[in-house]
C-alpha cells in the first residue's frame, strides 16, 4: 500500500469507539484485524482460520468495535469459563492501534464477564503483556509449547473487584 493510501485510511484522533455485542463477525473484518499481526503470523493464521474463528458454535460470543460504522476491532470469547469468561482472541485493525480500541473491547468484555476474565498471551508478545498488566491482569499459569513448539502461552486472569456491605473491597466472590 502506498503512503498516500495509508494516509487516506488513517483514523482521526479522538474518534468515538463504540463496542457492542454482535451475532456474527464478517470474515473480511476478522481478516483485516488479525492477518499480518502477532501472534497470528507466528501461529500461521489465514483467511480460513478467520472463517473458522467467526463461526457460531452456540458458546462463542462476539464483540465488535466500530468507529463511524467501520469495524476496527473484534473480540471472541467464551462466557462460561471457571466462573468467568475466557477471551479467545482480541484484534484491532492496524491503522487504529493505540487509539483505545483494545481498551474499549476489554471494558465491554470485563463488564459482560462477571467474576473473572481469563486469557492467554504469547511469551514473546511484550506489547500485549504490557496492555494486560495495565488492565490489572496477573499471570496464573504457563502453558508450555501450548499452540506451537517453542512458544509458551501465559494464562492471565483478572478478578472483578467488588465491595461487601462493610465497604471492604474483595476480588471475586468469596
Amino acid at each position: 500500500m502506498s503512503a498516500g493510501a495509508a494516509k487516506r485510511t488513517a483514523p482521526k484522533r479522538g474518534a468515538k469507539v463504540r463496542v457492542a455485542s454482535a451475532a456474527r463477525i464478517a470474515v473480511d473484518d476478522c481478516a483485516r484485524c488479525v492477518l499480518g499481526s502477532e501472534p497470528f503470523v507466528t501461529y500461521g493464521y489465514t483467511r480460513a482460520s478467520c472463517r473458522r474463528l467467526v463461526r457460531r458454535d452456540g458458546r462463542t460470543r462476539f464483540l465488535v468495535a466500530r468507529v463511524g460504522g467501520r469495524v476496527v476491532g473484534i473480540a471472541v470469547y467464551d462466557p462460561h469459563f471457571l466462573n468467568g469468561a475466557y477471551l479467545r482472541l482480541i484484534a484491532v485493525d492496524p491503522t487504529y492501534r493505540g487509539r483505545g480500541v483494545g481498551a474499549a473491547l476489554m471494558r465491554a468484555l470485563e463488564t459482560a464477564a462477571g467474576r473473572a476474565v481469563y486469557l492467554c498471551v504469547t511469551d514473546f508478545n511484550r506489547r500485549a503483556q504490557a496492555f494486560y498488566r495495565r488492565r490489572g491482569y496477573q499471570r496464573v499459569g504457563i502453558l508450555t509449547d501450548h499452540a506451537k513448539p517453542g512458544v509458551d502461552e501465559w494464562l492471565l486472569r483478572r478478578l472483578r473487584t467488588i465491595s461487601n456491605h462493610h465497604g471492604t473491597r474483595l476480588a471475586g466472590i468469596h
